[in-house]
């Protein structure tokens, strides 16, 4: 994967004189103790023809150059994959806008579980005591739209619903958090996040789940809160 045509800055840093290295928009640095160093650095780094500009103390840029991938450098940029997922995240949330937007909330939960390893993806409602389902999706039984309402207790969106928060377990068998939960031997992997209404109250949870252990993606999670996100205005 290569990234675009873009920016390394390195701004001078005034404390010890050392300069940092980033690359435009990405969430990763390196400091070094001179213009050389960093400047060397870059050019081990870049995968395709990259402007560098160096800042100093007052921000004015002061030197500007322009470096070329090093044949057989090993190093890949940090950058490199952290943008690449950023945007491959944005197009996923873009499309699963759309299929909401087109084709509804069945097809919207359809799709996003369809990019995750999880058997079913579900969206809740807190009823008092009750769990009661809004929608519901098994991959193995796509024409089955609802379950049997529950007790919250029953479910791992108990652990949702009494901290507000996320909440993820990879195998549950294993997991001292739901040690005393019925459904530990049953329901092996979960997901879920908050779902709020409009004015910011917790009134449900969206969730993956699955009756084999297995990685919970970070993705997977970030990608449930965004669909809640999306969902409530219509909660």
């Amino acid at each position: 994967m290569q990234t675009s045509t873009g920016k390394l800055c390195i701004q001078c840093v005034e404390v010890d004189a050392r300069y940092t290295l980033q690359f435009e928009g990405a969430d990763w640095s390196e400091t070094f103790p001179t213009i050389e160093a960093a400047i060397r650095r870059a050019g081990q780094l870049v995968v395709e023809e990259t402007q560098v500009m160096v800042y100093d103390v007052a921000g004015r840029g002061i030197v500007a150059t322009t470096l070329f991938p090093l044949p057989g450098t090993l190093d890949e940029p940090p950058w490199v994959s952290r943008m690449g997922e950023k945007h491959a995240h944005a197009d996923t949330l873009a499309e699963i806008k759309n299929v909401l937007a087109s084709k509804g909330l069945r097809s919207a939960v359809e799709f996003l579980n369809s990019l995750t390893p999880h058997r079913f993806t579900s969206l809740y409602r807190f009823d008092g005591p009750t769990l009661r389902s809004l929608t519901f999706y098994d991959r193995e039984n796509p024409s089955v739209e609802s379950c049997e309402d529950i007790p919250v207790e029953a479910s791992y969106c108990v652990f949702v619903r009494n901290t507000g928060q996320r909440f993820a377990v990879a195998d549950a068998s294993c997991d001292e958090r739901v040690k005393d939960h019925a459904k530990r031997e049953t329901v092996r992997r979960y997901c879920g996040v908050p779902l709020l209404d409009g004015s910011g109250r917790m009134v449900g949870s969206i969730c993956h789940f699955d009756l084999e252990p297995g990685r919970v993606a970070e993705k997977d999670v970030e990608l449930l809160e965004r669909m809640a996100e999306l969902l409530r205005p219509m909660v």
